[in-house]
């Protein structure tokens, strides 16, 4: 009978968050064909931003940090580089790898995504009176908090005290859920 109750809770709130991600895309355009109304795609865009917040990149960093499949990279990196915004040179450190940076046209570009990013978030934003801004932000922190670092802390924390179980329902996932909830409430 739990178990039943479970799967129900669990569906409605596999529900809510599809929800909540096809209002929060459509909200910002990120289903769109091209990110902002530019020339680029949303992964395109995200690896130029990636790109312009780092030195030394390669290929293998982006799979990694972005949990991407190395072939999509790959192509992307290559339809960039044809498009003259990124540049792929051997790495000083090794030359059997190439680091990937941006050109002085794909910082162009990425300059120009981040000021149409910037432009459409405070559009957003400018909507809502700065308590219910405030509420969105912490809401976001929770969300982000709650799927990244406090599973990686609780995991931890459960390998260091033997408790290894993170599944639904069990202690150290309990423990994990309040501390989340301790942190970021109010």
């Amino acid at each position: 009978m739990k178990s039943n109750s479970h799967d129900t809770a669990l569906e409605s709130q596999v529900a809510a968050v599809r929800g909540f991600s096809r209002f929060y895309t459509r909200k910002l355009g990120i289903i769109e064909p091209k990110l902002l109304h530019s020339t680029f795609t949303l992964q395109e865009a995200r690896i130029i931003y990636e790109l312009a917040h780092r030195e030394n990149c390669t290929a293998t960093d982006l799979v990694r940090d972005l949990d991407l499949d190395a072939g999509f990279v790959s192509r992307t990196l290559q339809a960039l580089q044809k498009r003259q915004i990124v540049t792929r040179k051997p790495s000083k450190a090794d030359k059997r790898v190439n680091e990937v940076a941006l050109t002085a046209k794909g910082c162009t570009a990425a300059a120009d995504l981040d000021r149409r990013s910037r432009s459409e978030v405070g559009a957003l934003l400018k909507q809502m009176d700065g308590d219910r801004r405030a509420a969105v932000v912490r809401a976001m922190g929770t969300i982000r908090w709650t799927a990244t670092v406090a599973r990686r802390w609780c995991a931890r924390w459960a390998r260091s005290s033997n408790r290894w179980s993170l599944r639904p329902g069990s202690r150290s996932a309990s423990c994990c859920a309040a501390i989340a909830s301790a942190t970021w409430a109010g």
